[in-house]
């Protein structure tokens, strides 16, 4: 009876099989293959009625597209978030590489502005020099020849050189500020400075801020410029003062530098480094201003009461002698400056004795002055008229050549500018050597060493006064260089 049944109504397995392969793909007829299967019921052939065969196989299908779709929401979140963490890791490295960008181009701009500075200190340094020279050196003569019942007038000769000692010093500044001053390195005892200079750093103290120096240890010597020194200990001394506006205390220490206690900065060296701590109870600074206070012209004073150049310049002269300065401080618990120079092996030179002032010469001496200042030029003029001297003068180069080849008789000093128009002292202290080979040299320069070099092409010749000088500086080189010392 179901065999008539379903001959009627034209099914078989392989109709049923192939009309649903038709309507539902291969994924249908695969389903409807395995599902249209004769089976055999108490030994009676029996064959699953079609209507009950679609819904299996339309099921079946819904969930394998479901799983795909399911599959495919699974991979689209990941993309996502794959894409979400490439977006993040590329914002987060262009934000690190604009910063960087930025870093440089602070740094670019702080470079120009120090080598613009650099550049306007050479200028000013040689025209304030030849200025401070003929002041200091005027000063000088008159306090020579004032009798001594002027006391008076000495004494304003005497604030008069202060004067000029003190705008010299500010030139000194500008110049270690462009690196470019010209430096008289010695052997120094740090711990002996400091206390050197505790009665002078009393005096610039307010009477409610104490100071107290402590010399943990022997320190051994190091190799700087005594002045630079004396700059670094009073430009944290004097911002340490004006930390403490209520008053307090400021405490100096010096001694050796732990090796332990080295920052990461700092260059290893066998000879380790001497320490030089300043530290207040005052105000503190913050982190953001504790990151900028080494910038030239910086500063947190109001009214115009700072320059901002303290302490650049404190940084500048340790950089300079090959150490490193750092600082520690927060709002409110005061600050700490760690100064650390390296220590040398130098022995240190026993103490010149006392030059007494020169007397006018027995033996006529002829110096050949090559200066293009007058003022400096009539000051070294009358100096060495006085003592006996005999002068050929010209206020260029060209003019010094043309003088010493006009001239019959022995030239025993060639006495010259450096830096002047058309040609400079060097090259013209070569000609005239070649023409008056028993002449000795002596420069004289506003300029700093580094400036001459760029310019000139060669280094400082090493007999060379510094100006601004005095009346027995002056002289003093010229002995040193007739005695063949300089």
């Amino acid at each position: 009876m179901i065999e008539r049944f379903s001959s009627e109504r034209g099914w078989s397995r392989a109709t049923a099989a192939r009309d649903l392969s038709l309507v539902l793909g291969s994924a249908g007829a695969v389903a409807t293959a395995a599902i249209v299967q004769h089976r055999v019921v108490l030994g009676v052939e029996v064959v699953t009625p079609p209507m009950l065969i679609v819904p299996v196989v339309v099921g079946l299908v819904f969930g394998l597209v479901l799983r795909r779709v399911v599959r495919f929401r699974e991979e689209e979140r990941a993309l996502r978030e794959a894409l979400d963490t490439i977006h993040r890791e590329l914002e987060s490295r262009f934000e690190a590489r604009t910063r960087q960008l930025q870093q440089k181009e602070a740094e670019l701009f702080q470079a120009q502005k120090m080598e613009a500075i650099g550049q306007l200190a050479g200028g000013v340094a040689h025209d304030f020099n030849n200025i401070l020279t003929s002041i200091l050196g005027g000063a000088s003569l008159l306090e020579e020849q004032l009798p001594e019942d002027q006391a008076d007038a000495r004494a304003i000769l005497v604030d008069i050189q202060d004067a000029s000692e003190r705008a010299a010093r500010l030139t000194k500044q500008l110049l270690t500020l462009s690196r470019k001053q010209i430096l008289d390195p010695s052997v120094l005892l740090l711990g002996d400075v400091a206390e050197a200079m505790l009665p002078m750093l009393r005096r610039i103290l307010p009477e409610d801020i104490s100071i107290h120096l402590d010399l943990v240890d022997e320190c051994a010597p190091i190799w700087a410029d005594r002045s630079q020194v004396e700059q670094v200990i009073l430009n944290l001394c004097v911002n340490a003062r004006d930390a403490l506006p209520s008053g307090g205390e400021i405490r100096l220490t010096v001694g050796l530098a732990l090796r332990e206690d080295w920052p990461e900065a700092l260059e290893p060296i066998d000879e380790g480094y001497c320490l030089l701590t300043v530290s207040d109870d005052g105000l503190g600074m913050s982190e953001e201003t504790r990151s900028r206070i080494f910038e030239p012209f910086f500063t947190t004073k109001t009214d115009r009461k700072g320059s901002g150049l303290g302490l650049s310049l404190v940084q500048g002269i340790v950089e300079r002698a090959g150490g490193l300065v750092t600082v520690t401080s927060q709002a409110g618990e005061g600050c700490t400056f760690r100064v650390f120079l390296p220590r040398t092996t130098r022995e240190a030179e026993a103490a010149a004795p006392p030059r007494p002032p020169a007397a006018p010469r027995t033996d006529t001496l002829t110096v050949l002055l090559i200066e293009d200042n007058a003022a400096v030029r009539g000051l070294v003029h009358r100096v060495l008229e006085v003592r006996g001297f005999r002068l050929l003068e010209a206020t260029d180069g060209e003019e010094g050549i043309a003088l010493a080849r006009g001239h019959e008789g022995k030239i025993d000093l060639v006495l010259s500018d450096v830096i002047m128009p058309g040609v400079h002292g060097p090259e013209a202290a070569e000609e005239i050597l070649a023409l008056h080979p028993e002449a000795r040299v002596l420069f004289m320069t506003g300029y700093p060493g580094e400036e001459i070099e760029g310019r000139m092409g060669r280094p400082l010749a090493p007999s060379t006064l510094a100006k601004p000088f005095s009346v027995q500086e002056l002289l003093a080189a010229i002995e040193a260089t007739l005695e063949g010392k300089g």
